[in-house]
This record gives structure tokens, sequence and C-alpha cells, in this order.
């Protein structure tokens, strides 16, 4: 069978999307001084237009493409995907309380309901989204930035503001952490159904970003074109599910 070069450089160009990612979470890693507590996560939907209520759908695009912020002002996302999720039970709850930290969200504790121990008391707060448009698949994704820094136990019940129970199933490819929730919501009962990757080991991430900063050879953008192959490829799947 006859082998083939990349291209008449012997190089395989990188792919404009996972680029134009990897610099942009390059570039808010290091506004963030490289802290320990970012998390880097993507999340199947589907982009949204406002007017309509139905999906987006951008004229002359016909593959993936980045949404700019500006196009953005016109559309949302949503990240119920019902019609793709297969999930098995871990039980835990989110407790949602008002934070007294000036500039910052709300403190959410997350409770092992079957055991009712406490796994975790985050701050978090929203740095950055990205939203990519794919219009050959039957769900767009977004890239976030988030920062999830330890809190103190909050205060009072007369504090909190919601509650949801989580169904959730997790397992880790590589450097990738898969979690797939079915979320109910505390005061309605709706169910919706989210899909997401993560970045598993920040640590990680955060030393290859670190050679990268020191023109060190580096695995950065590798490890973020993983996290993108993964959602491309969850996304593809979804087309053989109908709504």
């Amino acid at each position: 069978m006859q082998r083939y070069e990349p291209s008449m450089f012997r190089y395989r160009p990188q792919d404009d999307i996972t680029r134009y990612v990897s610099e942009w979470i390059q570039r808010h890693i290091t506004e963030l001084n490289n802290s320990p507590h970012i998390e880097i996560e993507a999340k199947l939907g589907v982009l949204i237009d406002k007017r309509t209520q139905q999906r987006l759908h951008i004229h002359q695009i016909e593959t993936e493409a980045v949404i700019s912020d500006d196009h953005m002002r016109s559309a949302r996302f949503k990240s119920d995907m019902t019609f793709v999720m297969r999930y098995t039970h871990r039980y835990e709850l989110d407790k949602f309380y008002r934070s007294h930290r000036p500039g910052s969200e709300k403190v959410r504790v997350t409770i092992d309901t079957k055991t009712n121990d406490t796994i975790a008391v985050i701050e978090k707060k929203r740095i950055a989204d990205l939203n990519i448009y794919s219009p050959s698949t039957q769900l767009d994704y977004r890239i976030s930035i988030n920062l999830e820094l330890p809190a103190d136990h909050p205060y009072s019940d007369e504090d909190s503001t919601h509650e949801r129970n989580k169904d959730r199933l997790s397992y880790v490819f590589q450097c990738v952490q898969v979690d797939l929730t079915q979320v109910t919501d505390g005061v309605n009962g709706q169910k919706n159904h989210e899909l997401e990757c993560e970045i598993a080991n920040m640590d990680v991430l955060l030393r290859e970003k670190d050679k990268l900063d020191n023109r060190q050879q580096n695995q950065f953008q590798e490890i973020v074109g993983v996290l993108l192959n993964n959602v491309r490829a969850l996304a593809k799947e979804s087309n053989k599910f109908t709504r």
C-alpha cells in the first residue's frame, strides 16, 4: 500500500478549531495566573436562536465554526440532550447558597445521598465560554473555563437558593473525564440530561502550558485536541439518534 506524506512539507497542519481553542484556553489560563483551581469543560447541547426558539441555523456555514460573542447575543446554549442519554445511577444532591464574597457567585455543596457525606464545597466562578456550531451533527458544543475555589460550608438554610438531584456516571479516558448526568430540579421536578467532557488532570495541562510558555517541547495542544476529539466523536454519535 502506498504511504503518503501528510503534505509536501512532511507535517500535518493543525486544524483551525483545535488551534483556536488551544490559544483561547492558554490565554485565559495565563490571565488566571495558572491557578490550580481552573476547570476546563466541554458541554454538548444545541445552540438556540432566541428569535425562533429553534436550533440555530447559519446560512452558508456547513462545517464546524466558532461563534463570536456578538453573534451569541441572539442565541443561547441549551445543554438538554435527552435523546442521546444513557446512564446508570450514582445519586448526588447539589445545594446552592448565596455567596457572601464580593464578586463571587453561588457556593455549591455536593452531597452523596446514599451516605449523606459531603463530597465537595465549591465556589464556582464562570470565566469564559466559547460556543462552537456544528451543523453536520445533531449537537453543538460549548467550551467553558471556570474557577472552582474551595469554600467553607455555607451559613444556613436561609442562604440556600435551590437544589438539584443528580444521577451521574463518570469515567476517564486518557486525559479526559466524561460525565453523563440526569439532573432533576428540586422545585419543579423537571429532568434534563447533560453530557460533559473535561480535562481530568489540570496539573498535567498546567505543566504542559509552562513548557509552552518557555518555548519547550510540549503536549498542550495535543491534550486540548484529545478533549475536542472526544466531544466531536460524541457529537457525531448523536446522528444515530432522532428526537
